[in-house]
């Protein structure tokens, strides 16, 4: 698991199999989460990335 936090904001990026959970917090609140085919992550962040 890999997490991001500036002290009010938090995400969280898992993976489960093949697939990508992101979990996001407010003020350690619950408000998202998201879970991504792998694959498709991946091939996202390519085509931002590019």
């Amino acid at each position: 698991m890999s997490e991001l936090a500036d002290g009010f904001n938090r995400t969280q990026i898992s993976r489960e199999g093949n697939k990508i959970r992101i979990d996001c917090f407010i003020d350690d609140r619950f408000v998202y989460s998201a879970l991504h085919l792998a694959e498709d992550f991946s091939n996202t962040l390519t085509e931002v990335m590019a």
